[in-house]
């Protein structure tokens, strides 16, 4: 979103004049994706009659209020960095009877609430093309083609590893262009947005030449979640580290490759 999607401002009358709007509103779409401003931990999350579905985020000098959330994807404790998804978009509380949007508040040490606007850039580009990425936290992807698993969300960032075409990958949040994403071993990285596909296709089907422990982790030190007799097909939809990721009914696992 840019400045044209905030519609309430800082010290807006509310209630007939009882009390003033103690941040700023900001529309978007129903389950729209609300990150983090700043690296912090999550102090706080609830749920009250005024701002419906709420989530805290203590930052290093400051903390954020998130309100009328329909989801909040975080509970206290968590650390998160800056663009982490937190939670998304509502209308949740006293905002029921009004268009999704976020109320963003900004607090100080010893001051209390103070006006979020100064803070708030206008130079946000959405993530390109983001109406044909159906991505959201939790969701299972998969590699397009080799790249490297970045540190940051920048081109110019470190590279920590290379990942291979089909690995599965976990999205646990996104910023700019990126996707941050953790890996089968819970690796946690940066990868381009453009370089995965949703998760719907196998790549093949492997007929077990043995019977297989299907696996919770690509690890033979892991939970065995089935077993499988030899000469049965099974639909694969990834691969990592000398393992197959496979589907059975509804569920996922690893076997052997």
């Amino acid at each position: 979103m840019d400045s044209r999607a905030i519609k309430s401002f800082w010290e807006d009358s509310r209630d007939g004049g009882s009390r003033e709007h103690k941040g700023v509103d900001i529309f978007a779409p129903k389950r729209y994706p609300v990150t983090a401003v700043s690296d912090g931990i999550i102090s706080r999350t609830g749920t009250n009659n005024l701002g419906g579905k709420v989530v805290w985020l203590a930052g290093q000098k400051f903390s954020y209020y998130y309100a009328h959330l329909d989801s909040q994807l975080v509970s206290p404790g968590k650390i998160v960095k800056s663009g982490d998804t937190l939670g998304l978009i509502g209308n949740t509380g006293n905002a029921r009877f009004t268009p999704p949007h976020l109320h963003f508040g900004i607090y100080a040490p010893g001051e209390g609430a103070i006006n979020p606007y100064p803070f708030i850039k206008d130079d946000y580009t959405p993530l390109p093309g983001l109406e044909t990425y159906t991505f959201s936290p939790g969701q299972l992807v998969r590699i397009k083609t080799n790249i490297d698993l970045k540190l940051n969300p920048y081109n110019t960032s470190t590279s920590m590893l290379q990942l291979k075409k089909h690995t599965p990958l976990e999205i646990l949040a996104w910023t700019n262009s990126f996707l941050r994403v953790v890996l089968p071993d819970r690796i946690t990285g940066f990868v381009k947005a453009s370089s995965v596909s949703n998760l719907e296709k196998q790549i093949m089907t492997h007929d077990l030449s043995r019977g297989e422990r299907v696996l919770e982790l690509p690890d033979e030190n892991k939970s065995t979640i089935a077993v499988l007799e030899s000469g049965q097909p099974v639909p694969v939809y990834g691969s990592y580290n000398g393992y197959y990721f496979i589907k059975l009914n509804q569920d996922f696992g690893w076997i052997s490759m």
